[in-house]
């Protein structure tokens, strides 16, 4: 199946300043955004903004850590306590976070991971769990490791989503 058969567009599309930059109708996703104003959410975009996009990967990648740097200790894991109320905040929210990805699956088929956005909530999904999940693992569990991992890549998308967007 080829992304044209799921109504997605083309790669160029997505370079093209011209073209409007959402994949869903009126860039607002099952209507959660109309409060957006319609020039915000459609776009075009201005010519500045894949200069932003281009300026900050290469910051990224320039500034990516190297794998001698991935180590875990215990000061610096992002666990709390079982069933304390930071615990019990990552379970809700992932929770909440998990119904709305299924939902907009459902609604809008697969193709709709392709978004950038939702790359960026299933980012935060996935940290939220792993965040709950991480007082009943072991130390040194992979999980933890992958949780630590997924810190600044999660911060890193939903800036550029909030700031951008």
């Amino acid at each position: 199946m080829s992304p044209r058969d799921l109504g997605l567009p083309n790669l160029r599309q997505f370079f093209d300043p011209n073209s409007p930059w959402v994949l869903v109708n009126e860039g607002s996703l099952m209507g959660f955004f109309n409060f957006v104003p319609r020039y915000l959410r459609v776009g075009p975009w201005t010519k500045f903004a894949p200069i932003c996009l281009s300026i900050i990967v290469a910051k990224l990648i320039y500034w990516m850590p190297q794998q001698s740097s991935f180590h875990l200790e215990d000061e610096i894991l992002s666990t709390h306590p079982q069933y304390s109320e930071f615990w019990l905040y990552n379970v809700i929210i992932f929770l909440w976070m998990m119904l709305i990805l299924v939902v907009t699956i459902r609604k809008r088929g697969p193709g709709v991971v392709l978004a950038y956005t939702i790359q960026s909530w299933t980012m935060l999904t996935i940290r939220h769990g792993l965040s709950a999940l991480a007082p009943f693992l072991p130390s040194k569990h992979f999980l933890l490791w992958a949780n630590e991992l997924l810190r600044f890549p999660a911060l890193a998308t939903a800036s550029v989503t909030f700031f951008y967007w």
